[in-house]
């Protein structure tokens, strides 16, 4: 069941300070305390105890339409017992199959049990694949119905934009929703322009996007750069971005005026942040 379009969603994605540090997965760590692997409720609270802002996680569905969170297609590096997709599998099954080494060993959990779990926590979802557009829209609808106001607190992404566009048709309006590579790789074409009309055309270029999750780098080719933030600020949207897990690399962004990172690291993020804001003795 989808929320009817009339009621509008007051988004408090986008209201924490910035720079901001996204547990890319969550924080799986094996030192004590102990998480559990990526994509599960340990590793989030994990993230979270080591000062996240926030949490980025991926969704696919079982073949009797759970929503779950799982960055892989299959169990192929997920799991010892099973290289299975998710998709072929029932919620049943898929929960009595083990993820993770010998260090860290967990289950792949539902998405509503996580946002449950975390009901102040802001996450950023990545819809996978098409097959989970409507069964997720139902499940956010029936959550926000039961009064869990989830909606609020998420930020709905995809690489593809036809598939996030998906999603947001089936939800109220003012979901927070960052860009899809189609729509970065556009922006990105349209910083390379003088300023002025820069800021013309990537208003264009980003209509019905609130934030920009992007890739510091694609291969050889540098997405984020000075002009890249620069622009994106004019038109106030926050640029955060992935996957940084080194600190150098985080200071350089942060130099340029980046929002935030996205890191399997939090624990170095949080650090590199406390470093900048800690005054002189």
């Amino acid at each position: 069941m989808s929320l009817p379009r009339r009621q509008r969603i007051a988004s408090r994605y986008l209201t924490t300070g910035a720079p901001t540090v996204t547990a890319h997965q969550g924080f799986a760590t094996t030192e004590p305390p102990h998480s559990g692997p990526p994509n599960t409720l340990p590793a989030f609270r994990a993230a979270l105890a080591a000062g996240a802002d926030y949490l980025e996680t991926d969704v696919y569905v079982t073949a009797d339409d759970v929503v779950v969170i799982a960055h892989d297609r299959t169990l192929a590096r997920l799991s010892q017992k099973s290289s299975a997709a998710i998709r072929d599998l029932t919620w049943q099954q898929l929960s009595e199959i083990l993820i993770g080494d010998e260090q860290l060993t967990g289950t792949i959990p539902r998405l509503a049990d996580v946002l449950s779990a975390l009901p102040d926590t802001r996450v950023g979802i990545d819809v996978k694949t098409k097959d989970a557009v409507r069964p997720l829209a139902a499940l956010l609808g029936s959550l926000e119905e039961a009064g869990e106001d989830v909606l609020q607190r998420l930020c709905i992404a995809s690489f593809s934009d036809r598939r996030r566009r998906a999603t947001l048709r089936l939800l109220p309006p003012g979901v927070c929703t960052s860009a899809g590579i189609a729509q970065v790789a556009g922006f990105w074409v349209c910083t390379r322009a003088p300023y002025r009309l820069a800021t013309l055309v990537g208003r264009l270029a980003l209509r019905g996007v609130d934030v920009l999750q992007v890739p510091h780098a694609r291969g050889p080719f540098t997405m984020v750069d000075r002009r890249f933030v620069r622009v994106a600020h004019a038109l106030r949207r926050r640029v955060q971005v992935w996957t940084i897990n080194d600190a150098a690399t985080m200071r350089q962004l942060l130099d340029m005026g980046v929002d935030g990172v996205i890191t399997d690291r939090t624990d170095t993020a949080v650090a590199v942040l406390r470093q900048r804001t800690e005054k002189p003795r």
